[in-house]
């Protein structure tokens, strides 16, 4: 029976009241015309929205702004519905949308380690070991074993094996076409980032988050919900939290007035501080390993992925801990997980990852939390030194069994609980039995764990050289790059430079400036074939509409890249001999006639480094750098004579003499100033410099950015072995 029909038959009752029976009438004739205007369609249309609202809408949507407007034109999918993350229970069969849902997995989550594991180990020559305790429960990073039984001592050895096991066992690794040496470089880099200092924010616990986080993606149920690169993104969250973690809390940061808290502000300082140390590793040409097939890498990616840590990690931050609990709450509300959700249940992976020690055995926890505890404990000692008010719990006096449970049941069990669906039950089991760990080891009729405080630690210490490398690093090199890349005012120069048999040849060639045209018209029209496709995180299309091959890099791109070795080598303190013949090495594989032909007819095209050397100082002491824009633009490959033929060409390009000109100049005349700089305060006069050999003038192109040559004859005052 309609229930507007049961309000009939009450309103007919003569047994109730007059009065309740003319109240069940007004309200049974209200609900009629309710339901009678709710039936009817709305005549009001909802204006249009206009471009402007879009924008500012997406301002305030809190979504990442370059993955936003990448995937701008694509829908919000939804990845699972009847989900509920805070129930520790699936439903039966998980009820998933009919289109525009991430069904299932195209391709598994987990991989066979043994192929990338012994790529990995043959780059490292042999010095790895697969860690087969990874891939259990039980890994105890404090006991990892060497062939022999011994107890892995090394702890860089330790980190990268730890790390090479867990990655050779996720399908990323190969779908996303990683490169195993690059990889390989970047670990070793940021190892020698983590502070070493630090009891328990180091890499031994960068490693033991990295296990746990790998744990929880061989669930079936947890890495259907995510791709293969949020899972490798979650990877790498897990070894950044530490990277560059000054051991203390923002509170005593910001106290002290650190340069940290200086540069970040007082809202997640360790997170920004790591952030940025790994960042700038990672997007590092020789350690970015994310490629396609043919090992394009776009500019696009790297900025991707660094957008993706920096939501996860940021979201997992103390202080946006409330926004990301409020954030699980509506999504086990609403019952459904879409992509806009990810980030969040990547950031509540990170936290408990982060916090591995509360899902291991009550031995480790016991263990890894004292760790964490002498952290705590050396922060409150340096703030009774500093005469700061004390904000941390007095651990010294207290009972630390108490202290660690009260840190779980408090940091640790509400992400969890909000997230139970994520966490493998055997993880939930040690999580309720190191909460209590005094009850839980008397239930079980023995005795907790001893926690012992660790007060050997040296004095707290800022750990943020590294960040400050890096921020002195950018500042100083700003100004250097604007002036190198304001070379490419030699690529405005007039486009009717070509004369005779040069321009011939120029134009028949790849590198003119007709062919540099083609290529852009082939780009623009790649680019409006391709706006319909969805871009894909780590990939980028080099090919123009139709298929074909884009066309070949023009003299303009080949320029630009001799600028990046000339900022490598600059950057790395190479010596002038091994950037000429690095700069020679490179313009025989772009294009053979950028050398002239008598030093190519003595040391052939394809010659080694050292043949690549020799030529280099061969043509610096023979030809005369160009004194202007102009006369490098009027100068082309092949020979600036129109009385010769192609194969007799006389001169090396203008642009490659003016880089070794200014590379070579400059390193003289900073030799030349650390001479005079050691000559005695006592001394009349200044001896004139010394011929100053590449073989033994200082490196001092790493902490100073690229000047133009003081003194511009300084050609004269080199000279070479």
């Amino acid at each position: 029976m309609h229930p507007l029909d049961v309000l009939a038959a009450l309103k007919d009752d003569s047994s109730l009241s007059p009065q309740l029976r003319d109240k069940i009438g007004d309200a049974l004739a209200r609900l009629r015309e309710t339901c009678r205007t709710a039936g009817q369609p709305s005549t009001k249309k909802t204006p249009p929205r206009s471009c402007a609202h879009n924008y500012f809408e997406e301002m305030i949507s809190g979504h990442a702004p370059f993955r936003l407007s990448c995937h701008r034109s694509g829908l919000i999918h939804t990845r699972a519905k009847d989900f509920d993350i805070a129930s520790s229970r699936l439903p039966g069969s998980i009820i998933m949308s009919s289109c525009n849902t991430l069904m299932q997995r195209t391709t598994p989550a987990l991989q066979s380690p043994k192929g990338v594991f012994a790529e990995l180990n043959a780059i490292a020559f042999q010095t790895l070991r697969y860690i087969d305790e990874v891939e259990q429960i039980e890994f105890d990073v404090t006991n990892v074993r060497e062939h022999d039984g011994s107890i892995m001592g090394d702890k860089e050895r330790l980190f990268l094996s730890v790390c090479c096991s867990v990655f050779a066992n996720f399908y990323f690794f190969t779908s996303l076409c990683i490169n195993a040496e690059k990889f390989l470089r970047f670990l070793r880099k940021i190892f020698t980032c983590y502070p070493l200092d630090n009891s328990y924010h180091n890499a031994t616990h960068a490693a033991d988050a990295l296990q746990m986080m790998s744990l929880f993606f061989r669930e079936p149920t947890v890495n259907f919900l995510f791709s293969d690169e949020e899972i490798a993104i979650c990877f790498l969250a897990a070894l950044t939290v530490d990277v560059a973690h000054p051991g203390a809390s923002d509170a005593l940061l910001v106290a002290l007035d650190h340069p940290l808290a200086s540069v970040f502000g007082d809202v997640a300082i360790a997170e920004h501080a790591s952030l940025l140390v790994l960042t700038s590793a990672l997007v590092r040409e020789d350690n970015f390993f994310f490629s396609t097939t043919d090992e394009a890498v776009s500019a696009d990616s790297a900025h991707l992925v660094k957008e993706a840590l920096y939501d996860v990690v940021l979201n997992a931050a103390l202080r946006n801990r409330p926004s990301l609990m409020s954030a699980l709450h509506d999504i086990d509300t609403s019952g459904h997980i879409t992509d806009a959700d990810a980030p969040k249940l990547m950031a509540a992976l990170l936290v408990m990852a982060s916090n591995s020690f509360a899902f291991r055995s009550q031995a480790q926890c016991c263990r890894m939390g004292t760790w964490l505890l002498s952290e705590i404990h050396r922060e409150e000692c340096e703030m009774e030194r500093h005469g700061i008010r004390m904000t941390l719990p007095h651990v010294s006096g207290a009972d630390l069994t108490t202290v660690l449970s009260d840190y779980i049941n408090v940091v640790v069990k509400p992400m969890t609980a909000a997230t139970l669906a994520l966490v493998p039950t055997d993880l939930q089991d040690r999580l309720e039995w190191n909460a209590d760990l005094v009850d839980a080891a008397t239930g079980a009729g023995g005795r907790p764990c001893s926690v012992i405080l660790e007060t050997s630690l040296a004095p707290w210490m800022t750990s943020s050289l590294h960040v400050m490398e890096i921020l002195k690093k950018v500042a100083t090199h700003a100004k250097s790059v604007d002036r190198k890349a304001s070379k490419c005012a030699i690529l405005n120069a007039s486009p009717s430079r070509f004369q005779g048999a040069a321009a011939g040849m120029m134009q028949a060639d790849s590198l003119s400036s007709s062919s540099s045209m083609s290529g852009s018209i082939n780009a623009t029209r790649q680019e409006e074939a391709t706006t319909h496709r969805s871009p894909s995180l780590f990939t980028s299309q080099l090919y123009v509409a139709g298929g074909s091959p884009a066309a070949h890099p023009s003299r303009s791109e080949h320029y630009f890249s001799f600028l990046r070795l000339y900022d490598k080598c600059e950057r790395a303190g190479e010596l002038a001999k091994d950037f000429l013949g690095q700069l020679i090495f490179l313009a025989l594989q772009l294009d053979p006639r950028y050398i002239a032909s008598y030093a190519r007819k003595k040391y052939g095209d394809d010659g080694c480094a050292a043949e690549c050397t020799e030529m280099g100082l061969l043509i610096y002491k023979t030809e005369e750098a160009p004194s202007s824009a102009e006369v490098i633009a009027s100068r082309p490959p092949g020979g600036s004579f129109s009385n010769r033929v192609a194969d007799e060409i006389d001169h090396t390009d203008g642009f490659i003499l003016l880089l070794m000109d200014m590379y070579c100049s400059r390193e003289a005349a900073l030799a030349e100033m650390e001479s005079a700089a050691s000559v005695s305060d006592k001394a009349k006069t200044t001896p004139p410099a010394e011929p100053i050999t590449l073989e033994g003038a200082p490196q001092y192109q790493q902490n100073s950015p690229i000047r133009m040559p003081v003194n511009t004859e300084s050609k004269n005052t080199v000279s070479w072995s």
